[in-house]
């Protein structure tokens, strides 16, 4: 098993995979948003439309303020402590260790 620490997130990468995540499960919150209130409510459609994209517009925008503030805390904090993340995957590598992790015990 391979062991990979992670010592930095680059924060453009992750600001541009993040406002597509984002972007994309706020669309569909906002959708099932507007077809539960098409059900529950008697307003408009107007209305409902104004509502489901004012939530996937503030949902945007608090999500993306939240991993940028995750990020920078990530990244302030492994560097200052040294604490790094330390993930696996599951392809079989011979030879590679890291920080007393050795990669023969699975």
């Amino acid at each position: 098993m391979s062991f990979y620490n992670i010592k930095r997130i680059q924060f453009s990468s992750s600001v541009k995979v993040f406002s597509v995540v984002f972007t994309i499960s706020g669309i569909i919150l906002g959708i099932v948003l507007f077809l539960f209130n098409s059900l529950t409510t008697n307003h408009n459609f107007n209305l409902r439309f104004l509502s489901s994209l004012s939530f996937v517009l503030i949902y945007i925008v608090f999500m993306m303020l939240s991993s940028i503030i995750i990020v920078c805390a990530y990244n302030f904090v492994s560097e200052k402590l040294n604490f790094n993340i330390i993930i696996s995957f599951g392809s079989k590598s011979v030879g590679n260790s890291i920080d007393g992790f050795d990669d023969d015990k699975e």
